[in-house]
């Protein structure tokens, strides 16, 4: 009877753990090119996370996968952690990088859009008062990208190393 009691109560208390947790918010801020080198660009994938409750969570690391119509580009992983207090927002970066090989995918007119679409979803990995969490889906948003104004940027590093030796 004790023992039953006991489980009770443990089952209770964790209950209420758990009806206690909220869903912490993501947005997506910004996908930007930041690089290049022989074998692939660099970009910085900015998200904002949110956490709305009364403990704090670490955000133990981050899967994304980048999609053009069906096409998967990319898929990797954001291992950093971020620790977030009670009600605190930060945005958080994530470091993509790009095989050139992804670019020759990509039907030769998405160069000259200034509006091209691309798919950006990411799983969320949470470390929280009551135990570890995955949020599929976290933030599954079709970002919109200037072609041109990324590759005049691209342009622009390609020249730089080039006369810069």
């Amino acid at each position: 009877m004790i023992a039953c009691l006991t489980v009770l109560l443990m089952a209770g208390c964790t209950y209420r753990s758990t009806r206690d947790l909220k869903s912490c918010r993501y947005y997506f801020q910004a996908l930007t090119f930041s690089g290049m080198d022989a074998g692939q660009t660099h970009w910085n994938l900015d998200l904002a996370v949110v956490n709305p409750n009364k403990h704090p969570i670490t955000l133990t690391k981050v899967h994304f996968t980048l999609m053009h119509d069906a096409d998967t580009l990319m898929t990797g992983w954001n291992p950093s952690k971020k620790e977030f207090e009670v009600g605190d927002s930060e945005i958080v970066r994530t470091n993509l990088d790009l095989p050139n090989s992804v670019w020759k995918r990509l039907p030769t007119s998405i160069w000259s859009q200034t509006d091209a679409q691309f798919l950006i979803t990411t799983d969320a990995y949470l470390d929280t008062w009551i135990g570890q969490i995955k949020v599929p889906n976290a933030v599954r948003e079709t970002i919109h990208v200037n072609m041109p104004e990324q590759m005049a940027k691209y342009r622009d590093i390609l020249f730089q190393k080039m006369f810069s030796r």
